[in-house]
C-alpha cells in the first residue's frame, strides 16, 4: 500500500512495498546532503535509513506521514555519519600538541621527538617563534608585559591586573589591542607562508 495523505493532513500507510519507501529517496538524499555535505556519505545515510525502515517496519503506526517518519530514521543516521567521521579523524590525525594543554599532557620528549621527524617543521616554528617575538616587542611596553603575563606566562587575570595594578576593563582592552596589532602584524608572516 503506498502512502495516502488526505485533505485533514494526516497520512496513513504502511511500510510493505520498496516502491513505498523508494518514492522518497530524492528528498531524503538531499536531506542528508544538505547536511552533511558530502555525496557518498549522504548516499549511505540514506541506505541505512532504508535499511533501518525496513528492519523497524513493524513499528511504523501511520501516525505520521512517511516521509516524516523517514526523515527523522535519516536524522539519526545522518548523527550516527557524523561521529563515526570524527571517531575516524580522531584515530588517524597525527597527534603532534596544538595547544599548550596538549604540551603540558605529554610529555617534553614526546613533542621534541615528534619534531625531529620533520625538519621543516621545526624550522616554521622556529621562524614564526621569532616573528612572534618581534611583534610582541613593537606594542608598547605596558601592554606587551599585560600579553606576555596573561597568554604566555598563564597568569590569572587577576594576578596580571595586580602586577601592571590596571583595572579589570582596562587589563581585556589591552589584551583586545595586543592581539589586534599582533594580528596585524603577523598577517604578512601568515600569508607568505600559505
Amino acid at each position: 500500500m503506498n502512502l495516502v495523505a488526505t485533505r485533514t493532513g494526516r497520512c496513513s500507510a504502511s511500510v510493505q512495498t520498496v516502491e513505498g519507501i523508494e518514492q522518497h529517496r530524492d528528498y531524503l538524499f538531499h536531506n542528508a546532503l544538505g547536511r552533511i555535505r558530502d555525496r557518498e556519505a549522504a548516499e549511505d545515510a540514506v541506505q541505512d535509513s532504508f535499511l533501518a525502515a525496513f528492519a523497524g517496519a513493524d513499528r511504523f503506526t501511520g501516525a505520521a506521514c512517511q516521509r516524516t517518519w523517514l526523515t527523522a530514521i535519516l536524522k539519526h543516521k545522518v548523527c550516527d555519519q557524523v561521529r563515526r567521521t570524527c571517531r575516524d579523524r580522531a584515530l588517524f590525525e597525527p597527534t603532534t600538541p596544538r595547544d599548550c594543554d596538549d604540551l603540558d599532557r605529554r610529555g617534553i620528549d614526546d613533542f621534541a621527538s615528534a619534531q625531529d621527524v620533520n625538519p621543516s617543521v621545526a624550522l616554521e616554528r622556529k621562524e614564526l617563534r621569532v616573528a612572534i617575538e618581534k611583534a610582541i616587542s613593537r606594542l608598547p611596553h605596558r601592554m606587551a608585559k599585560a600579553f606576555s603575563l596573561y597568554e604566555c606566562d598563564n597568569h590569572s587575570g587577576r594576578e596580571v591586573r595586580e602586577t601592571l595594578n590596571v583595572s579589570e576593563n582596562n587589563l581585556w582592552i589591552m589584551l583586545h589591542r595586543a592581539r589586534k596589532q599582533l594580528r596585524d602584524d603577523l598577517l604578512p608572516w601568515y600569508s607568505a607562508a600559505a
